[in-house]
């Protein structure tokens, strides 16, 4: 493949350029022997394993070892398949969990294009926040317990994942063992990961639904977006009058009038530390809200718990729980902004179905365990680069931007070390994106990107 790109690179790809070089040249070799990858003198080095392994897999997530010695090979060093099979080892597992780690921090340190202002709803950032569990074999349930009741395995992995949404930069990574609760290592939990800045929007779902985590987000000047749990104890403000704690959130709404079908309560939650939120509801069409009752009840019977009747009464409406106020976020586009959370989804999609994350061809502990690292260092290195190359187009579509990219990732992987070439290559990247990368406008159900436009441009 030739690169003619003769345009001067812009700042971004310099630092993409340096954040490459640094992890998997500068950090590949100062962990290769604390890892205990390189034990003696040997051809295949640390570096051109990494590489080779981490952009042939993204470039082929099914690829077998003889493609993978190809792809080495392409690094410049020439190895045997069974060269590369022995290195699947527990030090090469110790090798890239550590690539991993620099990885996960070097992209989210670095500075992207903002996308357009009108998907931002005025807030600096807005961070989404969820997880996905990999079940593993029952041979890797010493290192990664799963949870016994759930997976047949006895062996999971938990995906903690932070994602900048607005800019689209490289999601904050953070791996446990399927055991942990969400809420346990929800949010602010991490050591590595800074505080939460004032201006910016968090949002997540009911697994770290926290009020400590959320009274820190607030104390910090930072807001956040989320359902409402049932049984949390609300007491409502209002007209300078307070109600008590006793009342739960269905008595209340059953006094309302069928006529009212939305919301905007100034409360507090919480008994101990309570914190002044708004809940904002809106009521949903009684098929919805049957089938949500039927939903409810097949999980209760499965699990052999009981639904419980306050649960079965929120079914007819959408509560939200937020902190930033009226003039920052009107009630009619709570529903719309939260619904921004999907995205995550669609990347945890996007990393099992195309990247394909969850599979491997072996039953070999040690080497599952570097696919899975090697995978996931190619998912966070495509989602920066994507989000460099076409992030500031709202109806950029990440599944065939990451698809480009994997048509690419040989490319990358041959001209890392050379970086007036891998400048080019990006370069070159960045200018197929143009198109056929992006998301078609839809008449009967709006895509996200235009949900969010068009919200702004009532607000204008």
């Amino acid at each position: 493949m030739k690169h003619r790109s003769t345009e001067e690179p812009p700042e971004a790809v310099n630092q993409i350029c340096e954040v490459l070089h640094t992890v998997f040249i500068e950090s590949t070799g100062r962990l290769s022997r604390s890892s205990g990858f390189c034990i003696r003198r040997s051809a295949l080095s640390a570096q051109a394993y990494v590489r080779g392994l981490v952009f042939g897999w993204l470039g082929d997530p099914q690829a077998s070892v003889s493609a993978l010695a190809r792809s080495i090979a392409g690094c410049g060093v020439a190895v045997s398949p069974q060269a590369v099979q022995q290195r699947f080892s527990s030090g090469g597992a110790r090798l890239l969990r550590g690539i991993l780690e620099e990885m996960s921090l070097h992209l989210a340190s670095g500075s992207l294009p903002s996308p357009a202002s009108s998907m931002g709803f005025g807030f600096s950032r807005i961070w989404v926040r969820d997880g996905s569990v990999l079940s593993l074999p029952r041979a890797l349930a010493q290192r990664w317990p799963g949870c016994g009741n759930s997976t047949e395995t006895g062996a999971s992995l938990k995906l903690s994942v932070v994602w900048d949404w607005l800019s689209g930069e490289a999601p904050r990574l953070h791996l446990h063992s399927g055991r942990e609760h969400d809420a346990r290592v929800g949010l602010g939990k991490h050591p590595q990961e800074p505080p939460p800045a004032a201006g910016e929007m968090h949002l997540f779902d009911l697994g770290y639904f926290c009020l400590q985590a959320m009274s820190d987000l607030h104390q910090n000047g930072a807001f956040f977006c989320c359902r409402y749990k049932s049984g949390t104890s609300v007491r409502r403000l209002e007209d300078g009058m307070e109600d008590t704690f006793s009342s739960s959130m269905a008595q209340r709404l059953s006094k309302l009038s069928t006529e009212i079908t939305q919301f905007d309560w100034q409360v507090e939650i919480g008994q101990r530390h309570p914190l002044p939120v708004r809940l904002i509801g809106r009521r949903v069409p009684p098929q919805i809200a049957l089938q949500r009752r039927e939903n409810l009840l097949h999980r209760s019977r499965r699990k052999g718990q009981p639904a419980g009747a306050e649960r079965l009464a929120l079914c007819d409406w959408n509560l939200f729980v937020t902190n930033a106020p009226a003039e920052r976020l009107h009630a009619e586009a709570v529903p719309r902004l939260y619904s921004a959370r999907w995205q995550i989804e669609r990347l945890f999609r996007l990393w099992k179905e195309n990247l394909r994350i969850d599979e491997w061809r072996t039953k070999s502990p040690q080497r599952i365990e570097c696919e899975i690292y090697a995978k996931l260092i190619g998912a966070l290195l495509a989602q920066r680069i994507c989000a460099w190359a076409a992030w500031v187009d709202p109806a950029r579509s990440i599944l065939q931007l990451t698809q480009a990219l994997q048509a690419w990732a040989l490319s990358l992987g041959t001209h890392l070390h050379r970086k007036t070439q891998l400048k080019r290559v990006l370069m070159d990247f960045k200018k197929t994106t143009n198109t056929g990368c992006k998301l078609q406008r839809r008449r009967n159900k709006p895509a996200t990107f235009q949900i969010l436009i068009q919200e702004q441009e009532s607000l204008a």
